[in-house]
């Protein structure tokens, strides 16, 4: 996701310009990357009491940004059974496209919204997105966050959401510098690789959100990632691989973007399933290691995430699971050919308690 994206527009809270200038950013020209579930722990009943889901299932969840990151954690919230809303803008047919192999059954509670105004009707179904929501998904895959203007667009003062999950980076600074930087030049565009500039703007970001979910009585819940990879479905035709497949992005994922002798993506993907989530901004990069870590396929690379331990820890930080928000946290790989149980999700979030 080489495109870097003009977030820097400066609206007016709660105007139809605001919700324009959201449609126009939603249809910037998008450039993407050319084990069954084990049975759920039975909880104590008084533990279920406690731990009540900050958006119920059956809620309203809208998620804006772009890029594969975003589908991720917008399928992962259908198929936890939340009416999901994407805004997709011009890059609905290729948002499609990704989200489902060739004749496979749309998902019937994630829709795409291919354009949020133009007339009364369009406009008055987008407000009443944004009135009655009970979460909201901001995630972008690029390097920039989102700006000020949109997070006023998805947060109004007539906002009913309950929680607000934003997807950030790895901020703290630590086991980055020049190598992590020639990596990124000359292996991988996706290598996060900080530097001052940008890690100002998503910490203004976070403050942000911070600010808005205060305003509004939300918790907010901030998912941290460093260098991004994979999505896709691992191998469609492997039965080991049917929860990936089924958790992913389509197989046409692996045909885009930056290409290699060796689609080491779909090799990630087929190795690197595990998750490890890590409370607050201590996660490092991989330092000296970062020209060698930058298509790495093992689990037990500094500063990797996974865009599926992304996504489904953004969908899942709606649930009971994040029994608390106001909290934030680093995703992690480790080495698993098949993805997390809810057990196993179930316990990587009582770590952050």
């Amino acid at each position: 996701f080489s495109n870097i994206f003009d977030l820097s527009v400066h609206l007016t809270r709660n105007s139809r310009a605001a919700v324009m200038a959201l449609l126009i950013f939603m249809m910037a020209a998008f450039a993407p990357l050319a084990s069954a579930w084990a049975p759920a722990r039975r909880l104590p009943a008084t533990r279920r009491v406690v731990q009540m889901d900050a958006c119920p299932p059956g809620s309203k969840v809208l998620c804006v940004g772009n890029g594969p990151v975003l589908l991720l954690a917008a399928k992962r919230a259908a198929l936890e059974g939340y009416q999901v809303s994407v805004v997709s803008g011009s890059s609905t047919n290729q948002y499609e496209q990704l989200l489902y192999e060739p004749g496979a059954e749309p998902l019937a509670n994630l829709k795409l919204l291919e354009t949020i105004t133009g007339t009364p009707k369009i406009e008055a179904a987008f407000d009443e997105i944004l009135e009655s929501c009970s979460g909201v998904i901001v995630a972008i895959d690029g390097d920039d966050p989102i700006s000020d203007g949109l997070l006023d667009v998805v947060m109004p003062d007539t906002t009913t959401a309950k929680r607000v999950v934003v997807m950030s980076r790895n901020l703290n600074g630590k086991g980055l510098g020049p190598f992590v930087q020639a990596s990124k030049s000359a292996a991988n565009k996706e290598v996060w690789a900080g530097g001052s500039a940008l890690v100002a703007e998503y910490k203004r970001m976070e403050a942000k959100v911070k600010s808005l979910c205060e305003r509004s009585g939300a918790e907010w819940v901030v998912v941290r990632a460093g260098t991004l990879k994979g999505g896709g479905p691992a191998s469609i035709d492997d039965e080991t691989c049917a929860e990936t497949t089924r958790l992913g992005l389509s197989s046409i994922f692996y045909g885009m973007g930056q290409q290699d002798i060796v689609n080491w993506r779909l090799l990630f993907d087929a190795s690197c399933q595990g998750v490890e989530l890590t409370k607050g901004d201590v996660v490092e990069g991989p330092g000296l290691k970062g020209v060698f870590a930058a298509t790495g396929i093992t689990g037990d690379i500094r500063g990797d995430s996974s865009r599926h331990g992304v996504g489904s820890a953004m969908a899942l930080a709606l649930t009971s699971m994040l029994p608390k928000g106001n909290v934030d946290f680093a995703v992690g790989t480790k080495d698993s050919r098949t993805p997390p149980t809810p057990l196993d999700w179930e316990l990587e979030f009582a770590k952050l308690n």
